[in-house]
């Protein structure tokens, strides 16, 4: 973005822009500029003065009533200062929506996130004079996947005991807790010394006080852990592998069994597990990401399977086949797939960035991929993302790829095996382990389509079109991918189903064929073999000639739609039914075609043979994650606050940022940047008004770090909305950070969350409340807190390469990361 003295000029440009002489304008008013500076500004004045794409939805983003307000086929809801504004854009701009108007609308002074970033900077500025200190909100770390498991019930219980190291002198303990096969045992001091693995004798002088028990044989133990608090130091023991003593067995199930009504089990690690796996299940239905299990095969990654959730269909969509046939498996060809393993071979981070698009042509669809090497490799990168961004099914990924460990697919509930349970989850069946054997790698694909379109060409060459058939998708598909979705608890009103069948549209006196892609109750998306010119209508005939010629005496002829919007390229429509009474039989007809054909169409993946099958799956996802779950809570108090974070196997800048010690950072310091000020208030006001169907809401972070004249780190934070992002913006914010430090970038999906799906953790529910009402109820309250979570992930890769930064300086930043984290 040019600098502030820019901005009238740029003002006074953009209003004659459209002009035939805008270019004397331009030389005129620019002539005591430098070139570097009338390039920014001409840029500049493009950028705002060229057509936006984007629809205006306001409803919960302003203080005021939102209406319908259609134009050229979009449907837009906006309020009365969001429609004038509007409405002024068209007759500045000869009668064209552009990006100039579209950041007017978003900066209008009753937009909540103008309104809260204005209130902060008044309350900021008070607090500063008054010296008032904020809320501090510290937020939990904890590991995905973590679900502490014991075999054996383990007791709280106090009792003496002489403990002997081998080659030691005995002293003196009580336990701490005692099991069947360990011992956690209590010293009044922490002047010891003890490794690992390392062999004691242990006593049981107390309980031999009060039953038939040998004081003088010992039983022998390992030395596990040895952790010092409070001045004194606790030593967990477990039993020798050899030591066999079934007498002492018999007496130890006896005394558990009998006393652990009165003395409580311990259930901490229950407790851990119940809060984890829970947390898991807010998060994991909200993931926008497509998730791809792969098997090795040929030096070529096969996708058997697709993970998906409510926040993810629309993408995955975009990938059937006119067959209904899943093609995503496709963007992994054997130059791409051998590229990603030897990276990861070399322990080199595998992560590329991939743009796609398809188009249907005589019944056909056609499917387009390249990395952004290749379109710079073959200097097509302004052909192919000209023409690309124009087309609704355009999506761009940041994809990573993952070693899956087959161990992890498996995770018993945390409840001892011995204890019955009837929500109990059995070890996978041999079909189950077979076909989970398959899965070699776990790919995911980040949808950063947002930050990718800035960067894409406005003007493309026709003559170059023929050379973008290198990236077209083998018409036979390499392998069958199945989409497969776990069982959360359903909160969707009206399901969509993908839906390949041929129809005829008629748009006025317009009739175009097409395909349509997918089907609900009252709605309908179609994509027509040509696009239909100029304005389009708000409503759309459809026959669905492909239906008919089955459902012969069905009202499958000129059903009236509603058109709900469209992509720029005129293809691609959303519709709606019309409630006209003429439409209540193809109604019906519709909704009873759905129910009837339920299970044949691809919306869910149920593979009844395999029961359990999705659990391994999502058990593998999160062993092999490198995305960061954030969990918002609103206290009792009405406080809104950022409370838990997930911290994924797999390392990335952004996961070693959150774990940093307090010793190389002050914690206040990123609690305060990420759970105050005004991206926290940006992010709270949004969940209070947000529904759980909204669409995520999408946020850049830059993270600048750097080093002060006494050689500590600093930090601070740039946040960017990315629906309004302005890739200048972004650019001066990172080329300033790397004079003298570096960045990590990250991007964040914020969701409203659903209710807890309480079913999944069922087994431990019921055994902590056997044990431990207080933690269930704790639990429970914990859980009905969160009102929110976010999926974040790092692009610091990506962005450095949008940027087009050269190598040396790229080189730069990543070794002064290195150095900093």
């Amino acid at each position: 973005m040019p600098n502030l003295q820019l901005t009238p000029l740029i003002d006074q440009l953009k209003l004659v822009a459209l002009d035939n002489d805008y270019e004397k304008h331009f030389s005129l008013l620019t002539a005591n500029l430098d070139g570097p500076s009338k390039f920014k500004v001409r840029a500049e004045v493009r950028r705002l003065t060229s057509p936006c794409a984007r629809t205006l939805d306001l409803r919960k983003r302003v203080d005021g009533d939102c209406k319908r307000f259609d134009h050229r086929g979009r449907t837009h809801f906006l309020d009365e200062v969001a429609r004038d504004i509007f409405e002024r854009g068209l007759k500045q701009y000869n009668g064209v929506f552009t990006q100039d108007t579209y950041e007017r609308i978003m900066q209008a002074e009753n937009n909540y996130r103008v309104m809260y970033e204005h209130q902060k900077l008044a309350e900021l500025e008070k607090n500063t004079d008054e010296n008032v200190d904020s809320k501090n909100f510290r937020f939990e770390l904890f590991k995905l996947g973590f679900y502490p498991y014991r075999d054996e019930e383990r007791m709280n219980y106090t009792v003496e005991v002489v403990v002997e190291p081998d080659g030691g002198q005995p002293f003196r303990a009580v336990t701490n807790n005692i099991s069947q096969g360990g011992l956690r045992v209590r010293v009044d001091r922490t002047q010891l010394s003890f490794a690992s693995e390392q062999r004691v004798r242990v006593y049981f002088t107390g309980f031999a006080k009060e039953f038939t028990l040998d004081p003088n044989k010992p039983i022998d133990y390992v030395i596990t852990n040895v952790k010092a608090a409070n001045k004194r130091s606790y030593i967990s023991l477990k039993r020798a592998n050899e030591n066999d003593n079934p007498e002492f067995d018999a007496f130890i199930s006896r005394f558990i069994s009998g006393y652990k009504r009165r003395y409580k089990i311990n259930t901490d690690n229950t407790e851990i597990a119940l809060i984890n796996k829970a947390h898991e299940q807010f998060y994991l239905p909200r993931m926008t990401r497509l998730t791809l299990f792969l098997k090795a095969h040929t030096r070529e990654l096969n996708c058997k399977y697709v993970l998906t959730t409510d926040n993810n269909e629309d993408a995955l969509a975009h990938w059937y086949t006119e067959t209904n046939e899943l093609a995503i498996g496709s963007l992994l060809n054997k130059r791409r797939s051998q590229f990603m393993i030897n990276r990861l071979k070399r322990n080199e981070p595998c992560e590329l960035t991939i743009l796609t698009f398809s188009i249907s042509a005589k019944g056909k669809i056609h499917f387009y991929s390249a990395l952004a090497e290749e379109l710079e490799k073959t200097r097509l990168w302004d052909t192919f993302t000209a023409f690309a961004v124009k087309k609704s099914s355009f999506q761009a990924f940041r994809i990573s790829l993952s070693p899956v460990d087959h161990a992890h697919a498996w995770r018993p509930q945390a409840v001892p095996q011995h204890i019955n349970l009837p929500a109990r989850e059995q070890p996978f069946s041999q079909d189950i382990q077979a076909a989970l054997a398959e899965v070699d790698y776990l790919a995911t694909l980040d949808n950063v389509t947002d930050l990718v379109k800035p960067l894409c060409a406005v003007n493309y060459n026709k003559e170059e079109l023929a050379k973008l058939r290198a990236f077209v998708h083998p018409p036979s598909l390499p392998q069958r991918s199945q989409a497969v979705k776990l069982e959360f608890v359903d909160l969707r009103s009206e399901q969509r189903y993908q839906l390949r069948s041929r129809c005829r549209v008629k748009s006025g006196s317009i009739v175009r064929d097409g395909m349509v892609l997918d089907i609900s109750n009252h709605g309908l998306r179609i994509q027509v073999d040509e696009p239909i010119p100029g304005d389009s209508r708000s409503e759309m005939r459809v026959t669905f000639s492909q239906l008919k010629q089955r459902y012969k005496n069905e009202p499958l002829a000129d059903v009236n739609y509603q058109i709900v919007n469209s992509d720029e390229a005129n293809t691609t429509f959303n519709l709606k039914l019309t409630e006209q009474s003429a439409n209540q039989a193809p109604g019906q007809f519709l909704t009873r075609f759905i129910k009837e054909k339920r299970s044949q169409l691809p919306r869910i993946y149920e593979n009844k043979s395999l029961k359990g099958f999705e659990l391994g799956l999502r058990n593998l996802y999160c062993d092999a994650a490198s995305a960061v779950p954030l969990f918002f809570y609103r206290s009792k108090r009405h406080e809104q606050y950022l409370g838990r974070v997930g911290i994924p196997q797999q390392v990335t800048d952004w996961s070693q940022l959150l774990q940093m010690p307090s010793r190389k950072i002050s914690q206040s310091r990123l609690t305060s940047l990420l759970n105050e000020g005004t991206l926290f208030d940006y992010w709270t006001s949004w969940l209070t008004k947000a529904d759980r169907k909204d669409a995520p809401l999408t946020t850049l972070l830059i993270f600048q770090l750097g080093w002060n004249e006494k050689s500590q780190r600093t930090i601070n934070l740039t946040s960017f909305d990315t629906q309004t992002l302005s890739l200048d913006d972004v650019e001066h914010c990172v080329t300033q950070a790397l004079l003298d430090g570096t960045i990590i970038a990250v991007n964040v999906e914020l969701s409203r969350t659903g209710r807890p799906d309480s079913q999944f953790v069922e087994a431990e529910m019921q055994y902590l409340s056997a044990y431990a009402q207080h933690k269930v109820d704790r639990v429970e309250e914990q859980l009905e807190s969160v009102i929110g979570v976010a999926d974040s992930y790092s692009v610091s890769n990506l962005l450095m390469q949008s940027l087009q930064l050269s190598d040396s300086l790229r080189a730069t930043a990543y070794e002064r990361l290195r150095q900093w984290l």
